[in-house]
């Protein structure tokens, strides 16, 4: 089964106010830090972003103001791959192993997979097949940008629990980015990350 990552960078980021996906964190920037992770999962990787990105090839939106679910359609359509997995560019410590995990119920009845986490569905952080490109464009056709119009037509599997990871790496990988105040959080807690030179 081919596999490929697509990382979502086509928001506006209009809460942190600029472009989330270059800010410094470390010794790179976020893109480049969630790019080397998603590396460890699979060497194909899409970014999907309506501007130009040093050092990276944006895929645009094909259906403008589409949020995730059209960043997910020109994700999937330009991978061409038969899984991707996907993560935003305001989720910095992303881990591999989460992905390896979702990645191991990979079956054909399911057409995605979705984490959860303190009860929450994490869809910028699932794996979804390549069969669901004819209702993504339904759905971007009919103006209906919500997750829960996919979740309601497809067949998920949620995964609520991971095996391989701890729950300190859990709460890192969904650390979600969207404000300044967020922004100096994530430098702190890459301080507390010394020793592991996967997330410095």
């Amino acid at each position: 089964m081919t596999l490929a990552g697509v990382i979502l960078a086509g928001g506006g980021s209009s809460r942190m106010g600029r472009d989330k996906a270059s800010l410094p964190l470390g010794s790179r920037t976020v893109l480049a830090r969630i790019y080397s992770q998603l590396h460890e999962v699979t060497s194909h990787i899409v970014v999907n972003s309506n501007i130009e990105r040093s050092g990276f090839e944006p895929v645009p939106d094909r259906y403008v103001d589409g949020g995730p679910l059209a960043g997910i359609q020109a994700g999937m359509q330009a991978a061409g791959a038969e899984w991707v997995v996907v993560s935003a560019c305001d989720t910095p410590f992303i881990h591999p192993d989460i992905y390896k995990e979702l990645l191991s119920y990979r079956d054909s009845k399911f057409e995605a997979i979705i984490p959860f986490h303190k009860g929450r569905h994490q869809p910028m952080s699932g794996v979804y097949h390549i069969s669901l490109l004819p209702l993504l464009d339904e759905l971007m056709n009919n103006d209906e940008k919500r997750m829960r119009a996919l979740y309601e037509r497809i067949n998920m599997k949620p995964v609520h629990s991971f095996q391989t990871v701890s729950e300190s790496v859990l709460s890192h990988h969904f650390f979600n980015m969207n404000t300044l105040e967020d922004y100096e959080e994530a430098n702190r807690l890459l301080k507390t990350f010394q020793g592991q030179r996967h997330l410095l």
